[in-house]
C-alpha cells in the first residue's frame, strides 16, 4: 500500500509540475519561457493570423509563443480567465462580455483580470436577404424568417436585435431561427428556407459568393441617421464598430435605395492577456508587431489590419500595462485613452 501511495503521488506531481512550472517562468518574465495563445478552430482566419503573429514575435524577440485551438472566442476567453492560458485571440464583443460578465458570461464571474494587447482585422455582421423576399428596409423584416442566433457567437443575436430595433420591431415580431455555423445559414438562405441571415463572414468569402451567384441577394447597409440610433450606439460601447462594404455579386441598399458602398456593424479580432503576463513580455509583443508591419502582409490579407491605429480604436477592455508602456514610447497614448483606462474596473 505504501509503494502504491508513493507511485500515485509521483504521478500527480508529474501532471501538476508542467503547469506550475509554466506559471513560474511567466512570473519571472523569462524570454525562454513558452507562452500559449488560445484561438479559434484550425484553418480559420483567426487561427491562421494567430499562428503568423506568434511566429513573427517568436522570431523577432525570442519569446516562444505557440498556438492552441480552443474552437472559438468564448472558450478562448474562458481559458485565459481561468489561467489555463495567458494569451487569447477573441472578437471584441467577447472580450467586453467576459470582462464585464455579461450576455453569454452573465452567469459567470466577471473576468476583471483580462487585459488588451492588440486589435486587428474587422469581421462584418450584416443582414443579407433574398431579393425575392421583398425586404427593402429593416421594417420589412416583420413576419419574415431570419437566422439571427448562433450558440457559439452571442454577438449574432445582439446585432440581429439592433437591426430589429431600427425597424421599430421586437424579436417576437420576426421569426428568428438558430444555426450552428455559417455554411448552415448560407444553405438555408440559398434554399429559401429563410428570407435572410445575419452573416458573420465577409461577402468576398467563397461560400458567400457561391450563394450570391445562385440567388440574387441584397445586403442592408446603415444610413448616417441609423448609425446614430440608440440601438447601434449601445453596441459601440460593447466592442462593436463599423466597416464599409462595397457591392459585388450582390446588391447593397439602405433606406435611400441601392448604393455602391455603405456601413454595417462589425467586430474586431483582438489579442488579450491575463493581468499576470509580465509587463516586459506584453511590451515586447506589442512593439514587435508594430515594428514588423511589412511581415504581417505575408501572413494573410487581413493581417495588415493589425496596426497601432486599429489597436487604439474603441478598446473593449483595459490595456495591459506593458502595452501602455509601448504606446507611450511610440507616442500615441493620449489623455482620452488614459481616462478610458482609469475608468475601467480593476484599474
Amino acid at each position: 500500500m505504501k509503494n502504491f501511495m508513493t507511485w500515485t503521488l509521483c504521478v500527480a506531481l508529474l501532471l501538476v509540475l508542467p503547469a506550475t512550472g509554466l506559471i513560474s517562468n511567466h512570473a519571472k518574465g523569462s524570454e525562454a519561457a513558452s507562452f500559449s495563445l488560445a484561438t479559434s478552430s484550425t484553418g480559420s482566419v483567426p487561427y491562421i493570423i494567430s499562428v503568423g503573429i506568434a511566429d513573427l514575435i517568436t522570431r523577432d524577440t525570442g519569446i516562444n509563443i505557440s498556438v492552441q485551438s480552443f474552437g472559438g472566442s468564448d472558450a478562448s476567453a474562458r481559458a485565459v480567465r481561468d489561467k489555463h492560458m495567458l494569451l487569447a485571440m477573441v472578437n471584441t464583443p467577447t472580450a467586453y462580455n467576459s470582462f464585464h460578465g455579461e450576455v453569454q458570461f452573465a452567469r459567470e464571474k466577471p473576468a476583471a483580470s483580462l487585459r488588451l494587447l492588440l486589435q486587428g482585422n474587422l469581421t462584418p455582421r450584416y443582414l443579407v436577404v433574398r431579393e425575392s423576399a421583398g425586404i427593402n428596409s429593416f421594417q420589412d423584416l416583420a413576419g419574415k424568417t431570419i437566422v439571427g442566433r448562433r450558440p457559439s457567437l452571442a454577438d449574432i443575436a445582439a446585432v440581429a436585435n439592433a437591426y430589429f430595433q431600427l425597424g421599430g420591431l421586437e424579436e417576437k415580431d420576426v421569426k428568428v431561427v438558430e444555426t450552428t455555423e455559417s455554411n448552415e445559414a448560407l444553405n438555408a438562405l440559398r434554399s429559401g428556407a429563410v428570407a435572410g441571415i445575419v452573416n458573420p463572414t465577409n461577402p468576398t468569402a467563397a461560400a458567400f459568393q457561391q450563394v450570391a451567384r445562385a440567388v440574387p441577394l441584397v445586403i442592408l447597409a446603415l444610413t448616417e441617421e441609423q448609425v446614430k440610433a440608440p440601438a447601434i450606439q449601445a453596441l459601440f460601447k460593447k466592442g462593436f464598430t463599423l466597416m464599409t462594404l462595397k457591392t459585388g455579386s450582390h446588391k447593397l441598399r439602405n433606406a435611400t435605395g441601392i448604393i455602391k458602398a455603405g456601413p454595417v456593424l462589425a467586430t474586431r479580432m483582438a489579442i488579450m492577456a491575463g493581468k499576470d503576463l509580465p509587463d516586459e513580455i506584453a511590451y515586447k509583443m506589442v512593439m514587435s508587431v508594430h515594428k514588423n508591419q511589412d511581415q504581417l502582409k505575408s501572413i494573410h490579407a487581413l493581417a495588415r489590419q493589425w496596426t497601432v491605429k486599429n489597436t487604439l480604436d474603441n478598446p473593449p477592455i483595459p490595456f495591459h500595462g506593458g502595452a501602455v508602456k509601448a504606446f507611450k514610447e511610440i507616442g500615441v497614448w493620449n489623455d482620452k485613452l488614459d481616462r478610458l483606462q482609469s475608468s475601467e474596473p480593476g484599474n
